[in-house]
C-alpha cells in the first residue's frame, strides 16, 4: 500500500470564534456579578464545583476570556 503525504497550509491560519457555551446563562450572569463586585471593591469567594467532565473548566474559562475583552 502505498501512503501519501498529507498537504498542509503553506501560511499559519488564526481560528477566532468564540467557544460554545449552551445553555449556562444563569452561571455566566452569576460569575459575571461576582466578578463585578472583585472590581469594585469588594471580596467574596466563588466556588465553581461538578462532577468530572461538565464543563467546569470551560465556564470558567469562557467568563475569564469574555471579561479581559471588556
Amino acid at each position: 500500500m502505498d501512503i501519501k503525504p498529507a498537504r498542509v497550509c503553506s501560511q499559519d491560519m488564526e481560528f477566532n470564534q468564540e467557544p460554545f457555551i449552551l445553555g449556562r446563562e444563569n452561571e455566566i450572569e452569576e460569575i459575571v456579578k461576582d466578578f463585578d463586585k472583585v472590581l469594585e471593591g469588594e471580596f467574596g469567594v466563588c466556588l465553581i464545583h461538578g462532577e468530572a467532565g461538565v464543563g467546569k473548566t470551560h465556564l470558567v474559562s469562557n467568563v475569564a476570556r469574555r471579561e479581559a475583552q471588556i
